[in-house]
């Protein structure tokens, strides 16, 4: 029974856990515990007058192909899957395997300090995003720069994908390079972790090195609550030209909606930019998105 229950955490949806960068991170490393119950069911469905070394091997191998095929189907009940999942899985098996294996007070230190090392290191991707956020914080109003390879998690991409390179457009050593991956509408990448508190905000501004000959149309959009509808939020069209492009949304632009109510300006939700038709491999330049303040 407590088998199945596990097996039903794996694949149940988890609805907006997901969309907090931390909590995300936090519910990933829930897969460290999770498997290290999943090994000690496996471990008990085996005789208990079994070969001893046998019977953990097999059971130790049937929970890393067990968390193996779970990342493989989650996909397919809308949860989220990967190598970092299925590491933090296996580092749970296998520390439970340790454990159980202990034999004696000479073994307890190195046993212990692997177990250690592996929790440690499952915990590192939630740790990472905590660094960020405190980086972020001491940043701001600088909301993004990609000086850092942190940063890269506070975005979220629609149709494209993002990636630094060593060259800035107009300040410091990298930018950010975003490439289309199809021909789609409304390709864009959206900032979704940062400091939400822009009330004090002049404008925001943001360089793109656009170097296609043909001009193309930017929109830029900020919302103060998930899922907004048109009328619900900002959206601002900008021009873009060959070459570097520095683009400002004035406060006054941006505080308030089609519907004519005022954006929370002490409350926002996410900014992103996005093309009106994106055309597959197209590739342009993104770098230091800030706030001039009052």
């Amino acid at each position: 029974m407590l088998f199945l229950i596990c097996a039903a955490m794996l694949v149940l949806p988890v609805g907006g856990l997901q969309q907090d960068r931390l909590l995300g991170r936090l519910l990933d490393f829930g897969h460290f515990p999770l498997f290290a119950v999943v090994f000690y069911c496996v471990l008990n469905l085996f005789p208990q007058n079994a070969n001893g070394s046998r019977r953990w091997d097999a059971a130790v191998m049937a929970t890393l192909l067990f968390n193996l095929a779970a990342e493989c189907v989650q996909p397919l009940f809308g949860r989220s899957s990967g190598v970092a999942d299925w590491f933090i899985g296996s580092a749970g098996c296998l520390s439970a395997a340790l454990l159980n294996r202990l034999k004696g007070p000479r073994h307890k230190f190195p046993c212990y300090a692997v177990v250690l090392t592996l929790i440690l290191a499952s915990l590192m991707p939630a740790g990472m995003v905590v660094l960020d956020r405190h980086a972020a914080r001491a940043d701001f109003p600088l909301l993004s720069s990609f000086e850092s390879a942190l940063e890269l998690g506070r975005w979220e991409c629609h149709g494209c994908t993002i990636r630094r390179i060593h060259e800035g457009i107009t300040d410091g050593c990298y930018a950010s390079e975003i490439r289309i991956e199809k021909e789609t509408a409304y390709p864009g990448l959206f900032l979704v972790d940062m400091p939400r508190n822009w009330s004090d905000m002049k404008n925001l501004r943001f360089d793109i090195f656009w170097p296609q000959d043909a001009e193309a149309r930017l929109w830029v959009r900020m919302d103060d609550s998930p899922d907004s509808p048109y009328e619900c939020r900002v959206q601002q069209a900008f021009l873009l030209h060959p070459g570097t492009n520095r683009i400002a949304l004035s406060r006054e632009l941006a505080s308030t909606t089609p519907e004519g109510r005022a954006l929370n300006l002490k409350a926002i939700q996410s900014f992103g930019i996005f093309l009106e038709k994106g055309v597959s491999g197209l590739v342009f330049r993104l770098d230091n998105v800030a706030l001039n303040l009052k």
